[in-house]
């Protein structure tokens, strides 16, 4: 089934969690050796894909694994490199049954022509707060 989630630019999702409620959480979804590397301040790393010897396959796990640390109701902005598997994992959350999904399509490093010109800036050349690396 497809649903329709929001879509926002890394300063209106950055907008959304420093509220002074915090209700919306910044759901990384890359492999944890990418998240590693640099990931948006707040973030939480749970990845939609698995690198196998197959290159990545999507996580079977996934959603119970959303669901373990997250309920149906909890405000997401989900994120990636730059934008399919944010897009993958925010449907799959919102057929799940997730309600408050938004996806950052831009992602961590933001979107690029076939020639490398970024087009579209991404939470990394945003200067929004970064994480600690871990």
């Amino acid at each position: 089934m497809l649903r329709s989630f929001e879509v926002l630019t890394p300063e209106q999702a950055w907008g959304r969690m420093s509220r002074p409620s915090h209700a919306w959480t910044y759901l990384d979804v890359r492999c944890e050796d990418e998240f590693a590397e640099g990931h948006a301040l707040g973030a939480v790393n749970i990845a939609y894909k698995r690198r196998t010897a197959l290159g990545l396959v999507p996580d079977p796990d996934f959603i119970t694994r959303v669901e373990c640390r997250f309920s149906r109701d909890a405000a997401l902005i989900v994120a990636c490199v730059r934008g399919p598997r944010a897009n993958s994992a925010a449907q799959a959350l919102a057929d799940a049954g997730f309600v408050h999904i938004a996806a950052m399509p831009v992602g961590w490093e933001g979107q690029a022509d076939a020639f490398g010109t970024l087009l579209a800036r991404g939470w990394k050349h945003s200067g929004l707060p970064r994480g600690s690396a871990i």
